[in-house]
């Protein structure tokens, strides 16, 4: 396989890993079975960690640079639902 056809083969590959999360929430949304937030911890292209969360009743998604945020993020959410 030669150095361009590895390079798209990659890019594709991360295309979908990216898509995965997505099409999951819509489909969760869609069917509205579940409530809790969910969470996902992905690694960029250089191995540099990162979050991807999911507000299933919002249906809005954010992204976090370390687990700290996401700690904060899903006490509030936490918050949040206590309060509906």
């Amino acid at each position: 396989m030669n150095f361009i056809a590895r390079v798209e083969l990659i890019t594709v590959m991360k295309i979908i890993d990216n898509l995965i999360p997505i099409i999951e929430n819509f489909c969760l949304t869609l069917s509205n079975q579940r409530t809790e937030p969910k969470v996902w911890q992905k690694c960029d292209h250089q191995g540099n960690s990162y979050w991807l969360t999911f507000d299933p009743i919002t249906g809005l998604s954010s992204y976090f640079c370390n687990e700290k945020e996401v700690r904060m993020w899903l006490d509030q959410y936490h918050y949040s639902q206590k309060n509906r």
